[in-house]
């Protein structure tokens, strides 16, 4: 089920985005308040990097598992916020003055705050269903990202966005997709029709 979720979307767009993985170091102390062991997450699998400096490299595949997944959706949400034109450094994202991430005059500051807070809902939700952390995909178990996860080294392929956010997510208008909604499709078969619903061209 892993894969199939995610196959879409890793075999087509790298995910690298300005915004690195923003306010790592935030986000982990926020999950701590609610007791889960963030540390073990803080570096871990092929998406995992809360700690990570270097914004330009990021992994590309599949996610390793659950929570690995989590980081990949995150990863997805902040390259929208570039292509959509957000610029890095100058928002605060979630915190508890913008609790329900409506409270900025700034729709990208919203848009981050959504980001980051559904990573942490996530988080927590595995946590709490009882989803348990494989300390093997640690690096500091030595975890080989070379090895086990692809190295983005291609261009980016991702031009435009689809959904809303938090769930927003990257893709390539230039290989035939178009979006209807939270969905892509292809447009020379396909038409996006009224509610959103994608049929046979001709069929609306």
């Amino acid at each position: 089920m892993l894969t199939k979720i995610v196959s879409t979307f890793v075999t087509t767009v790298p995910i690298i985005s300005a915004f690195g993985f923003s306010d790592g170091k935030t986000i982990l102390n926020e999950l701590k308040k609610y007791g889960f062991e963030s540390d073990r997450i803080s570096d871990y699998g092929c998406y995992c990097q809360f700690l990570s400096k270097d914004a330009s490299v990021k992994a590309d595949g599949q996610p390793m598992d659950e929570f690995d997944l989590v980081c990949f959706q995150y990863t997805q949400c902040l390259r929208c916020l570039d292509i959509d034109q957000c610029t890095h450094g100058i928002y605060k994202g979630y915190n508890e003055r913008n609790e329900f991430c409506n409270g900025s005059e700034y729709s990208c500051e919203n848009n981050l705050c959504k980001c980051q807070k559904k990573l942490i809902q996530d988080m927590m939700n595995l946590s709490w269903s009882g989803v348990q952390v494989n300390r093997s995909y640690s690096i500091t178990n030595n975890f080989n990202r070379s090895e086990n996860c692809l190295v983005a080294d291609k261009p980016e392929l991702g031009n435009q966005c689809c959904g809303e956010y938090p769930s927003r997510y990257p893709f390539s208008s230039q290989f035939d997709r178009s979006c209807c909604g939270g969905r892509t499709y292809n447009p020379l078969y396909y038409e996006c029709c009224e509610g959103n619903t994608v049929k046979l061209s001709g069929m609306c």
